[in-house]
């Protein structure tokens, strides 16, 4: 019987988890081709070109659409109506920043082209706080002076404003104070800032700003607008921290089992009186599972993680040989695994758009133990087991709530399965070995 190839199945659950993924993306996503005449095309793009997008369009097969003909592309399955809501948006944050402007232009103290330093705004709601959703609305308010407004304002750069709010011990992201603010604006010799305020009512965001000048802290113009937050979220979801508390994942995974060699050994005689021997003929060197997983992160730093599998999709290929009068006579049904999982707690490190994790738990496991009777063959059923678990990760997530994630998990004690003999003596058949590879693709919500 050939045994199995680490390597080739390996391999093997690689490409699986590799088809999987395509198919997710080629086939999961279809987007909407917006061009400069208003026509409106939903299909998946198959090539893109440096002058043409080339797409399987619904109803009408494969378009080639040159690039300067397309207005806009919307992806990941966005509707035209939140779309126009996202418009709507927009215009109400242009109108915003307009208004802010103006009243600051009406004011006696105002300044010709000014040098305007923009503090992120604050909150005293801890779940805002831990989003940064203070500094995402000041960012997406920085982008629409940048856009619609750079000939009247110099606009400090972030990184002049960060390195300067480091060395007064003050955090882009941390709360400060009109005080330290207005400091931190004369140490950069700008001559007005953007202070602002962000709160929740209901389902909007209350956000007001207003324009002080830094020699006297004196309110040049102040502006309020109550913007939907679900909105304001996806304006600024580039700066922000969303939830994303919760995951569902699907993985394979890789098991290697370690067989003992042993035998011939004597099993009793037939009853002709004929000896009996047993040899471990099992070539059971890997297993493999179809692993589903839930993902919770209590905060965004840590990660608890439950994955199960209800069986293995390996053959069992293992089990006790039985000679008889030193001739094979059968090869005696084995134990196996039932289901599998394990629960761990991970610490998660964030670089840019790979995620690492550390972290421990149990491996568990059901199945069922060999045992001979003198009088037959049989296995013990619900055969349970735990195995501490060290786990390593790394994540890529490639789009927007979504990633591939390869971990490795080490078993720092093993378990070994027995046979015992119609004489009552018990041997090794394999142990799992300390090394589990899992590949999967998980989805966050």
């Amino acid at each position: 019987m050939s045994k199995n190839n680490l390597p080739g199945r390996f391999i093997v659950t690689g490409l699986f988890t590799i088809v999987f993924i395509f198919i997710f993306l080629v086939c999961g996503f279809a987007e909407v081709y917006i061009l400069k005449n208003g026509t409106q095309i939903k299909g998946k793009l198959k090539k893109e070109t440096d002058t043409h997008f080339i797409i399987d369009a619904e109803g009408l097969g494969e378009l080639s659409l040159a690039k300067d003909t397309v207005e806009q592309i919307l992806k990941d399955e966005k509707t035209i109506e939140e779309e126009r809501i996202k418009s709507l948006q927009t215009i109400a944050l242009d109108d915003f920043v307009a208004r802010l402007v103006k009243s600051y232009q009406s004011q006696p103290e105002s300044k010709p082209f000014p040098v305007l330093a923009i503090i992120p705004f604050q909150t005293e709601e801890l779940s805002l706080i831990e989003k940064k959703i203070g500094f995402g609305v000041a960012e997406v308010i920085t982008d629409l002076l940048v856009q619609k407004h750079l000939k009247e304002f110099q606009i400090v750069e972030r990184s002049k404003l960060e390195e300067m709010l480091s060395e007064q011990k003050l955090s882009m992201s941390g709360v400060i104070s009109d005080n330290s603010a207005i400091k931190v604006g004369q140490l950069i010799n700008a001559d007005i800032l953007l202070l602002g305020s962000v709160s929740r009512i209901g389902n909007n965001y209350s956000i007001n700003a207003r324009l002080v000048t830094t020699e006297t802290g004196k309110i040049l113009s102040a502006e309020s607008m109550s913007p939907s937050s679900k909105e304001i979220e996806k304006e600024a979801s580039a700066y922000i921290d969303l939830p994303e508390n919760w995951g569902l994942c699907y993985s394979v995974r890789y098991m290697g089992l370690t067989p003992k060699v042993w035998g011939p050994i004597d099993s009793g005689r037939t009853s002709g009186g004929k000896p009996i021997k047993w040899v471990n003929g099992s070539d059971f060197r890997s297993a493999y599972f179809f692993v589903f997983g839930i993902r919770y992160f209590p905060i965004k730093s840590i990660l608890i993680e439950f994955q199960h599998s209800p069986n293995p999709i390996s053959s069992n290929t293992h089990g006790v040989d039985e000679y008889v009068d030193n001739e094979w006579y059968n090869r005696q049904s084995a134990g196996h695994f039932g289901c599998e999982g394990n629960l761990t707690v991970n610490w998660v490190k964030k670089f840019g758009p790979f995620y690492t994790y550390l972290g421990g738990g149990m491996f568990y496991f059901v199945g069922c133990n060999i045992d001979v009777s003198p009088s037959s063959f049989n296995s013990s059923p619900n055969f349970f087991g735990i195995i501490p678990l060290v786990r390593g990760a790394i994540e890529w997530c490639f789009r927007k709530r979504t990633g591939i994630n390869l971990s490795v998990d080490y078993l720092p004690v093993t378990k070994e399965f027995t046979a015992t003999t119609r004489n009552g003596i018990t041997y090794p058949m394999y142990t799992i070995d300390p090394l589990m590879i899992t590949i999967f693709t998980a989805f966050y919500f």
